[in-house]
C-alpha cells in the first residue's frame, strides 16, 4: 500500500465520521482503494470494478504502445496501461464526487439544520389568540360535542366570520422597535387555510397585548373548536416569525 493509498484511506474515514458517507459507502470506497494496492503487490490480478472483458487481454496491450504516453511495454505492477489507467479512473472518479460532496455541504453549512436560520427573533417573545366574535348560524354544518364543555363546529366552505386577534408581545431589547410578525390560520383539524401578519410598535423591555377584529373566508370546510363553559370559538394562529426592527 502506498502512501497515497494511506491518506486516501484517511480521508474516506473522515467523510464517514462526518456523516457524508455512509458505512457501506465506505466500505466500498475502503475496498476499492485496499484491491489498488493488492494490484500494485501482486501483478496481473484485477478488481471486479475493472475486470471487463471488453478490456484487451494483458499480453495484447503489452504488444502495443501506449497511445497516452507514447511507449511500449506493460503498464504498472504487470497490468496493460489501458487497465491501470480504468482502475485509477473509476476509484479516482468516484474519490473526486465525494470530495465535491464534502466542499458543497461544508459551503452550504453541512445540513439542514444549521443553514436554516430561527425564525423568532430571540430579542422577543410573541403569541397570536384568535376568538370568533361572529358568524352567520345558516353557515354552521356540522355540530359535534366531543365533551361536556368542548363543542366542534364545521363551517361551510366559502363563508366568512369575524374575529378578534389578540397579539402579545414582549421587547426584551431596552429600545423601542417595531414588532413584525407572521402567522397561520388553523382549523382545529390541523388544516391551514389562511395566512396573516402584523405591525406594530413596542416600547423597549415591556409586553404589550394587541386586538383586532378582523373578517376571514374558510375557503374549504374548516372545523372551529367552541367553549359552551366560556361561550368562546377559537381556531389556531401559529407564529411562523417574527423578529423585531429598528424603528
Amino acid at each position: 500500500m502506498t502512501p497515497e493509498d494511506i491518506e486516501t484511506l484517511k480521508r474516506l474515514k473522515a467523510l464517514k465520521d462526518n456523516g457524508v458517507l455512509t458505512e457501506e459507502e465506505f466500505e466500498v470506497q475502503k475496498q476499492s482503494v485496499l484491491n489498488s494496492g493488492a494490484n500494485e503487490l501482486a501483478p496481473g490480478l484485477l478488481s471486479d470494478s475493472v475486470n471487463d472483458r471488453s478490456i484487451p487481454k494483458v499480453s495484447s496491450i503489452q504488444s502495443q504502445p501506449d497511445p497516452n504516453s507514447g511507449s511500449g511495454g506493460s503498464g504498472f505492477g504487470g497490468l496493460g496501461t489501458a487497465e491501470v489507467g480504468k482502475r485509477r479512473a473509476i476509484v479516482g472518479g468516484t474519490l473526486g464526487m465525494v470530495a465535491l460532496i464534502a466542499i458543497v455541504m461544508a459551503v452550504s453549512g453541512g445540513d439542514n439544520d444549521s443553514k436554516s436560520a430561527n425564525p423568532i427573533d430571540e430579542k422577543m417573545n410573541v403569541s397570536v389568540r384568535c376568538v370568533v366574535t361572529d358568524i352567520d348560524r345558516n353557515e354552521i354544518v356540522d355540530v359535534q360535542e366531543v365533551s361536556e364543555f368542548e363543542t366542534l363546529w364545521t363551517i361551510a366552505g366559502q363563508s366568512y366570520f369575524y374575529f378578534n386577534r389578540f397579539v402579545t408581545v414582549t421587547n426584551y431589547d431596552d429600545e423601542s422597535h417595531s414588532a413584525y410578525i407572521e402567522h397561520r390560520y388553523v382549523d382545529d383539524n390541523g388544516k391551514v387555510f389562511d395566512s396573516s401578519n402584523f405591525l406594530e410598535y413596542v416600547s423597549g423591555g415591556e409586553t404589550q397585548t394587541f386586538e383586532e377584529n378582523r373578517i376571514v373566508q374558510a375557503p374549504t370546510e374548516i372545523v372551529l373548536r367552541g367553549n359552551s363553559a366560556t361561550g368562546e370559538m377559537t381556531f389556531g394562529c401559529p407564529v411562523t416569525k417574527a423578529n423585531l426592527r429598528s424603528i
